[in-house]
This record gives structure tokens, sequence and C-alpha cells, in this order.
């Protein structure tokens, strides 16, 4: 494990087994990796984690059964202003779910997936590397910002 993650625990939530698989693969290389299917699960392992809160990531599809990403985190930041210490990456294929997140108030953390995309392992450990590195560009709408 790379010491730049060190400490670190990632919840993936996707429904599509094939990309579920291939980035936990590649994520937990990384991280401490809680693979789950659906936003109902999300919210229970968020719900469970007992690290510190600095040191946890959601990845989370936006369109999921049960319950959406979205809405699971934004129930997460409802129910306890805790969460909002918590790194939060929507993900879609569908460009338009972006406004989903921002609806929540999460800031420059959406990744608009693409059918077959060889690279989106790579392409979300860089935008934790991002947010980790520049903890001032994770900024939720009621001015928080997350700092590690």
């Amino acid at each position: 494990m790379n010491s730049e993650f060190e400490g670190f625990t990632l919840i993936l939530a996707e429904d599509d087994d094939k990309i579920r698989k291939s980035l936990f693969l590649l994520l937990e290389i990384e991280f401490k990796v809680i693979p789950v299917v659906d936003g109902y699960q999300l919210y229970l392992a968020a719900k469970n984690y007992t690290g510190k809160l600095e040191k946890l990531i959601i990845v989370s599809d936006t369109d999921m059964p049960e319950l959406q990403g979205d809405l699971a985190c934004k129930r997460l930041l409802k129910e306890d202003e805790k969460y909002k210490k918590v790194i939060m990456i929507g993900m879609s294929m569908e460009s338009d779910n972006e406004k989903y997140w921002k609806g929540i108030g999460v800031k420059d953390s959406f990744i608009n997936k693409k059918p077959d995309q060889n690279d989106l392992a790579e392409i979300v450990l860089n935008r934790i590397r991002t947010i980790i590195k520049n903890p001032a560009i994770y900024l939720l709408k009621d001015g928080y910002r997350r700092n590690i």
C-alpha cells in the first residue's frame, strides 16, 4: 500500500459488476476498499465505519437500485454534519447527473464515466490525489473546507 494513501478506506458503490470489480482490483492496491452494490449498502457501510472520517472516501455511481448514490450521501450529510469530513466522489454515464452531486454541495468531484472505459480507476485515483493534496478545492456549499 502506498504511503500517500496510508490509512484511507474507500467505499466503492457501483451496481455494474464489471465496473465494480475492475475498479476494486485497481484501487485495492492503494486503499482498503469496501465494495457495495447500491446506495443503501453505501449508507450502511458509511454508518458502520469506525475509523477517522477524515480518512474515509466514498466513490459512488449515481443511478443504482435501492437508493441512488447521491441520495445516500445527501442522507449522510443531512443526518450528521460529521460526514462533511468524508471525501465524496460521484460518477455516472449520464453527464446531466452531475447536477445531483452539485445539489448536495459537492464541488469538483464528479466523474463522467464512459462505456468500456479502461482508465476509470486512474481517473478516480487522480481525483482523490488532487483533493487530498489541495483540500481547499473540496468545498461544500455551506463553505466548509475539508482539511486533512
